[in-house]
C-alpha cells in the first residue's frame, strides 16, 4: 500500500464494508474482517512514518483476501445484482491465475538453491556465514553480541548469541538534575565547537578519558548527530585542560543552565548515551565478542560501538572477517575490558 493512497483507502473502506456485510449473516466472517480491521489499523498506527517493513503485514494478507472476497460475495447475492452472480466464480479463478504467474519466477528460483545461504544477499550472506564461524571456532563459553541473535542462533547451529537491539540512553533531564543538586564538576562542550579544530596530543587523551557522556537529539528515526558532549575533567588536569581548550577556540562551560537552554528548546529532545554504562552492561551480561556488519539499514551494534570505541580505542581486537571491505563484510571483534576504566 506504501505510496498508493488510493488503493489503501479504497481497501480500507472495503474492509470495513465486509464487516457491516457479514454482521448478521455470517459471525466467523465477521470476526475475520474485523480482526483483519484491527489488526490493520494497529500496525500502520504503531509504525507509523517508520513503516518499510511489508513482513509486519504477511500474516494478515489471507485474512484480508477472504474478507474482500466475503464484501464479493455478499454483495453480488443481492436479488438486484442476480444477473451477474457468475462475475464471483471468475473473480476467483482470475485470483488464482494471478498467484500461480505470480508465484512461477519464485519456483524458478528455490530450483538453484544450492546450499543454507543461496538466494541471500552478500551483507546476510556473510552475516550468517561469521555466525557459523562463531559456532565452529569460537570457544563454548564465548558469547557473540549482535544485532540478529535468532538469525544467528539459526545459522550458529544453536549456539547462544546476545542481542543487541538498541542504544541504551537516558533521559537528558536525569542528568541534568544530577548536575544541579549534585553540584558535579561536569562541563558540557558543543560538538560545533571542536569540529575541524586540530588540538595536541595531550588534550585529545584528557578529552577521551573524562567522557562522561554524548547528548544526541532522536527526534527523527535514524539521526543520531552528536549535539554535546558531558565531561568531568579531574582535579590533577582540570586547570590545564580547560586553558588549552581556551587556546584551541573550544568552549567547554560549567553552567548547568546551558544544557537547561538547549532541553528548552522548542521540539528538543535530547538523549545522553553513557559509555561506561554500554561497557558494564556487556561486562555483567559476559558478553566476550562483537559481531558487526554492513546490513543494509541496520546499524545498531555499529553505532553502539562507536559511542565505546571513541572513548576507549583498544576496547576491541579483530578476530575473523567474512567478506571483501568493499562487499559488505562481516566481522567479529574478541572486546578487551582490560583498557577501560569503568568505576
Amino acid at each position: 500500500f506504501t505510496g498508493q493512497p488510493v488503493v489503501t483507502v479504497l481497501t480500507c473502506a472495503m474492509l470495513v464494508a465486509s464487516a457491516i456485510f457479514s454482521f448478521r449473516k455470517n459471525n466467523y466472517l465477521f470476526f475475520t474482517s474485523l480482526y483483519t480491521i484491527v489488526f490493520l489499523f494497529s500496525t500502520f498506527f504503531i509504525v507509523n512514518e517508520y513503516w518499510g517493513q511489508y513482513r509486519f503485514i504477511i500474516p494478515c494478507i489471507p485474512f484480508a483476501v477472504l474478507s474482500l472476497l466475503t464484501l464479493f460475495y455478499f454483495v453480488l447475492d443481492m436479488k438486484q445484482l442476480a444477473g451477474i452472480r457468475w462475475m464471483f466464480p471468475v473473480m476467483i479463478c482470475i485470483l488464482f491465475i494471478l498467484s500461480i504467474k505470480t508465484l512461477i519466477p519464485d519456483i524458478e528460483s528455490a530450483r538453484k538453491i544450492k546450499n543454507r545461504y543461496s538466494g541471500l544477499t552478500s551483507d546476510w550472506e556473510h552475516y550468517c556465514r561469521i555466525s557459523e564461524w562463531a559456532y565452529s571456532n569460537l570457544p563454548k563459553d564465548a558469547l557473540v553480541a549482535c544485532r540478529k541473535p535468532s538469525i544467528s542462533f539459526i545459522y550458529g547451529h544453536g549456539k547462544r548469541f546476545y542481542g543487541i537491539m538498541n542504544v541504551p540512553s537516558m533521559s537528558a533531564d536525569s542528568c541534568l538534575n544530577n548536575w544541579q543538586h549534585n553540584h558535579l564538576n561536569y562541563y558540557l562542550i558543543q560538538a560545533t565547537s571542536i569540529s575541524n579544530n586540530p588540538v595536541s596530543r595531550d588534550l585529545y587523551f584528557a578529552f577521551k578519558n573524562s567522557l562522561v557522556g554524548y547528548g544526541f537529539d532522536n527526534r527523527e528515526l535514524g539521526t543520531h548527530d552528536i549535539k554535546f558532549y558531558i565531561m568531568n575533567f579531574p582535579d590533577s588536569i582540570r586547570a590545564r585542560t580547560l586553558t588549552e581548550l581556551n587556546r584551541s577556540g573550544i568552549e567547554a562551560t560549567s553552567d548547568y543552565k546551558v544544557l537547561k537552554t538547549i532541553l528548552n528548546e522548542p521540539g528538543s529532545k535530547i538523549s545522553i548515551v553513557y559509555p561506561d554504562s554500554l561497557v558494564l552492561m556487556l561486562e555483567k551480561s559476559k558478553v566476550t565478542h562483537i559481531l558487526t556488519a554492513n546490513l543494509q539499514g541496520y546499524q545498531t551494534v555499529e553505532r553502539f560501538m562507536s559511542y565505546l570505541e571513541f572513548k576507549y580505542p583498544e576496547i576491541k581486537t579483530p578476530v575473523m572477517q567474512i567478506g571483501d571491505n568493499n562487499d559488505s563484510p562481516a566481522f567479529i571483534y574478541q572486546l578487551n575490558y582490560g583498557v577501560c576504566k569503568v568505576k
